[in-house]
Order: structure tokens, then C-alpha cells, then sequence
């Protein structure tokens, strides 16, 4: 107890230092730990897909994914360059049915999204290639929703 008692005396003697020390240590540990975390989601963590190793992305460029048509896909898929391929494109979706508008992100997807990362649905199915159609196949169209969405 002694012991302390005699470490805090400084502190005691100068609040505004042990104030800064101790602003200063929790500014410190904050930041690591948001770092870490950061960190920790985009890199150390494994994607929830089956073989995350055997994943390619390919493009033309640097960020560029906009420049390529789906014919270009439609080709690489009758190549059989991959043992499976698809495209996606991120867009926003207005799910309101009437009224003010209420958008959602979402992607566009290829018919092989969910069988080339190795994704089930929990409930109902995800779409494949036969739902691969501007009309939908032939159950119509077909959205898949994440857990969260749907809660």
C-alpha cells in the first residue's frame, strides 16, 4: 500500500501533468485499437467464402471495373479461362413500394455469384445461371437479401 501511496505523490503535486499523462496513454491506446481493428477486418480476416485463397480479381485497371460489358463476361465464361467466373456491379435500389423514395446499396450480379464463392442461402435460394436472363429465368427475377436487410 506504501508502495502506492509513494508513486502517487508526484501525481498529486501536479494534476494538470497527471491529466495529460493520463489523456495523453487513453489517446494512445484509442488509436491502436482502432487501428487494429481496421486492420484486422480488411486484411487478417478470412473472407466468408469457401477457398478465399483461389479468389482473382481481374480488370483493366486500378479500380476500373465500369469498362467492361457484360458480352465480355458472357466471353470469358464460354473460354473457360476460369473454372467459374462472374461479374458484379455495385448500384443503389429504391425498395419503396409508393412515396418518398428509400434506397438501399446492392449489387448487380452474374449467374455464377454464389456457386463461384461457395455461398448458400440460409433461407430460400440464391439465383444461378439459368436465372441468368434480362428477364429473370423463368421463375421472373430474382433478389437475394442479406440477413440484416431482411430484419
Amino acid at each position: 500500500m506504501r508502495l502506492i501511496r509513494d508513486a502517487s505523490r508526484p501525481f498529486k503535486a501536479s494534476p494538470v501533468v497527471f491529466a495529460a499523462v493520463v489523456l495523453s496513454l487513453g489517446m494512445g491506446i484509442g488509436a491502436n485499437i482502432s487501428i487494429f481493428s481496421l486492420i484486422e477486418s480488411l486484411v487478417l480476416r478470412r473472407l466468408p467464402v469457401d477457398e478465399p485463397d483461389r479468389l482473382v480479381l481481374v480488370s483493366s485497371g486500378p479500380w476500373d471495373f465500369k469498362s467492361w460489358s457484360n458480352p465480355f463476361w458472357e466471353e470469358i465464361r464460354e473460354l473457360g479461362l476460369f473454372e467459374s467466373s462472374f461479374a458484379w456491379r455495385s448500384t443503389r435500389f429504391d425498395v419503396a413500394e409508393s412515396g418518398p423514395r428509400e434506397s438501399v446499396d446492392g449489387l448487380w450480379a452474374s449467374g455464377e455469384f454464389f456457386d463461384a464463392l461457395g455461398v448458400q442461402a440460409l433461407i430460400g435460394r440464391t439465383f444461378g445461371l439459368a436465372d441468368d436472363r434480362r428477364d429473370g429465368g423463368a421463375d421472373g427475377p430474382v433478389a437475394v437479401i442479406s440477413h440484416g436487410f431482411w430484419q
